[in-house]
């Protein structure tokens, strides 16, 4: 899980200035989020 951590964080600090990108990284952290309870 490292290395979603990692793609987590920059992720989020190259898009967080925009909007659009927001939507983006709910959804996307949504996934992140499906994932982790599929792998649990």
């Amino acid at each position: 899980m490292k290395q979603f951590t990692q793609v987590d964080a920059t992720y989020h600090s190259e898009t967080a200035f925009s909007p659009f990108h927001q939507r983006k990284y709910a959804a996307y952290k949504a996934l992140q989020q499906a994932g982790r309870l599929i792998r649990e």
